[in-house]
């Protein structure tokens, strides 16, 4: 079994996108990274995200498809669980509605109503960057807290 980044996160985008790069359903992405001169390899997450907003009709498929397949992750992970709330972090939820809307309908559909009933999932407040501020706070704190520290005993 592969992890759930694996099946329904950016990496399943970049792999999915390599796998129908001669569809016609990509040219607006193609558009975004200059297929004349760059293949599928030259593709980011961030011209995914770009293409999807654009209205481009495989990203957006698959956008849907991830949103899916995360949906059954949450509902499993709820089944477990049981949590009051799920945040999701990183940059699929930056494609909108039409990765999140997958996301709700697939839990509304599978969870248990008295599961669901308690259960609120919400984008993360600091959106793709979380990782990257978390990151920053470690350091901060880390390097400055025993000086800090320090000129309070004093």
């Amino acid at each position: 079994t592969a992890p759930l980044e694996h099946l329904c996160g950016g990496q399943m985008l970049l792999r999915k996108v390599k796998e129908n790069w001669d569809s016609e359903d990509c040219s607006i992405l193609k558009e975004i990274v200059n297929s004349e001169s760059e293949g599928p390899e030259e593709v980011q997450l961030e011209d995914i995200i770009k293409a999807t907003e654009m209205g481009d009709k495989l990203c957006i498929r698959l956008a849907g498809e991830a949103g899916r397949i995360l949906g059954y992750g949450l509902v499993n992970a709820a089944m477990t669980l049981n949590p009051q709330i799920m945040i999701l972090g990183g940059m699929m939820p930056d494609m909108g509605e039409v990765f999140l809307k997958p996301v709700r309908e697939t839990v509304k559909q599978l969870l248990k109503p008295e599961v669901l009933q308690r259960l609120e999932i919400r984008e993360s407040a600091l959106g793709s960057k979380a990782s990257l501020k978390g990151a920053y706070l470690l350091v901060f704190r880390g390097n400055f807290s025993e000086t800090l520290g320090a000129e309070k005993d004093e």
